[in-house]
């Protein structure tokens, strides 16, 4: 995949109609993602996302990167994909596959 050009990310399963995206609040350190349909009119970019340098993925609308977490209180010990601000770990690093077009977390698979 292209280091920083912008794209959508689609949920496999289901009808395949509905996106990654982040909610009006998302803003917020540790925000959750939303999977919904996508938007006819996101001009604010909350269901678009960028790879940047460093294998992450940036969400346009709020600057963060997603990635897994286990600090979940609601969940706890199950990981959550969850967007926080300038995160290096290894759960917030991603490849892309080309032969399937599949986004997948260099960690967790």
């Amino acid at each position: 995949m292209e280091h920083n050009r912008l794209f959508y990310i689609r949920q496999i399963g289901d009808d395949g109609k509905k996106y990654v995206g982040v909610t009006s609040n998302s803003s917020q350190i540790n925000s959750h993602l939303t999977v919904e349909p996508k938007k006819a009119n996101d001009y604010d970019g909350k269901q678009v996302w960028y790879f940047d340098d460093n294998n992450q993925l940036v969400n346009v609308f709020t600057g963060h990167l997603i990635g897994y977490d286990n600090s979940d209180p609601g969940l706890p010990g199950v990981p959550v994909l969850m967007q926080k601000p300038n995160e290096r770990s290894p759960e917030f690093q991603w490849a892309y596959d080309t032969n399937t077009k599949r986004i997948y977390n260099k960690v967790k698979g």
